[in-house]
């Protein structure tokens, strides 16, 4: 009787779903998809194994008798896996590096959306603007390229509690996230900013920026959106590029005026600091050299990042 009892309770187990993923390998463009199917009786329970992956999966709907979803692969390529209740699938994110508009950038790598366009210059511009207020700015803001850097790669992080209590900011933001990535889980990992024509790096220098990573717009300020960059070229200084950010109508403090921000960087045993004029005073800084104007020489012109080209 015993034997019975067991064999009728082994017999009652749910059989494990059969599980099938068309294709089997996409490409981590943070677009391409696949098609996840499931037979089985029973609604599954899906989950990609590996947050890093930023595998997004769509509405659950049954199919002639079978279950499907729809995956949307992240932009951080690799082999990973999905779990379909107590069954794991490979599946295989491609890294695509193709450059169709021959910018330099992986289109992978390009904001695609207008919402996250938007989000990303808002947190850009946000993240730039706050260090303004800070009584103590993190280590490694130490010139204008680094405010850049920082700015730039702290927007495209995911913004949860945790990134929150250890950035450190004096006020926060209820703002969007930039959907498709989830810094450092990149296609080129945590080296965000190219160097040079087949290299990527962490830092690049303001020249570099400039070059590399960003696209000349125009010497005409009216042209200028909120998250432009700004560069100068001063024949007379040891380091000559300089950068600037057209924040726009702050974020922080609403008065109607639109502001330029920059690092000085460090003079001698001055670390420097952190400026925000408003775009009128700088206009008419006492320093003609500073001012953006198309007669100046030294301004070489609005610049616009790559990424949301």
């Amino acid at each position: 009787m015993l034997l019975l009892i067991l064999a009728l309770v082994g017999c009652s187990r749910p059989l494990a779903p059969r599980v099938a993923i068309r294709p089997d390998s996409i490409y981590a463009s943070g677009s391409d998809t696949a098609t996840l199917i499931v037979e089985s009786a029973e609604r599954p329970v899906i989950k990609p194994s590996d947050a890093r992956f930023r595998i997004r999966v769509g509405d659950l709907r049954s199919v002639e008798g079978r279950w499907q979803a729809t995956l949307r692969a992240g932009t951080f390529p690799g082999v990973t896996s999905i779990r379909v209740d107590d069954v794991e699938v490979p599946f295989t994110l491609k890294a695509d590096r193709s450059d169709r508009d021959e910018d330099g950038l992986p289109d992978v790598l390009h904001l695609d959306t207008s919402q996250d366009r938007e989000a990303f210059l808002r947190w850009f511009t946000f993240l730039a603007e706050t260090q303004f207020y800070r009584a103590e700015l993190p280590a490694e803001i130490d010139d204008c390229a680094a405010l850049i850097r920082y700015s730039y790669r702290e927007a495209l992080r995911t913004h949860d509690p945790g990134w929150v209590r250890a950035a450190g900011l004096p006020i926060i933001l209820g703002l969007d996230n930039v959907e498709k990535y989830a810094y450092p889980h990149t296609l080129v990992g945590p080296s965000l900013f190219r160097v040079d024509d087949t290299s990527w790096g962490q830092f690049a220098d303001a020249r570099t920026l400039m070059r590399l990573n960003t696209r000349f717009i125009s010497k005409d300020m009216a042209k200028a959106v909120p998250g432009d960059l700004l560069f100068f070229r001063q024949e007379n200084h040891s380091l000559p590029y300089h950068s600037m950010i057209y924040v726009g109508a702050s974020q922080i403090k609403d008065d109607g005026r639109n502001y330029v921000l920059y690092h000085t960087g460090p003079t001698g045993s001055d670390p420097g600091e952190i400026r925000r004029p408003s775009f009128a005073e700088l206009m008419n800084h006492e320093n003609p050299q500073w001012r953006p104007t198309t007669a100046n020489p030294a301004f070489l012109g609005v610049y616009r990042w790559n990424i949301v080209y």
